[in-house]
């Protein structure tokens, strides 16, 4: 079956956009990462134009994009404690410690990397 993402197969699309599941399952026999990433660069453009078009908010990429694309690192905007669970000595004597990241719209809107439309969009639910 054909989509109206440039002609690729809807397995395409889905293994671009949700990964390997489903009519996907198997698309990786037989290719290699270089045949992926060249065929991603190669179709990037109508992925996106019909990942957009279904309605995805703003800020959201397809995994290739997080995987492939990056061109830094994220920043690292803070710290948070996490408690583990209880182990046979009982409970932990102090917390874990983890990095937390910028979000996805931060990281792209810092590296000039959204869409225009996507400045349009309304953030101001989301904390500062």
């Amino acid at each position: 079956m054909r989509t109206a993402a440039g002609g690729i197969t809807e397995a395409d699309y889905i293994y671009f956009t949700w990964g390997d599941f489903f009519c996907a399952e198997s698309y990786e026999e037989g290719k290699t990462k270089s045949e992926l990433k060249s065929f991603w660069k190669k179709n990037r453009a109508a992925i996106l134009d019909r990942y957009f078009a279904e309605g995805r908010h703003s800020g959201q990429r397809p995994w290739p994009f997080w995987e492939w694309e990056m061109p830094e690192p994220r920043l690292k905007v803070g710290t948070v404690e996490h408690w583990p669970p209880w182990g046979k000595d009982g409970p932990p004597k102090k917390p874990e410690i983890h990095d937390v990241y910028e979000e996805d719209f931060d990281y792209l809107k810092r590296l000039g990397l959204l869409e225009p439309w996507e400045m349009e969009v309304d953030h101001a639910d989301k904390p500062k």
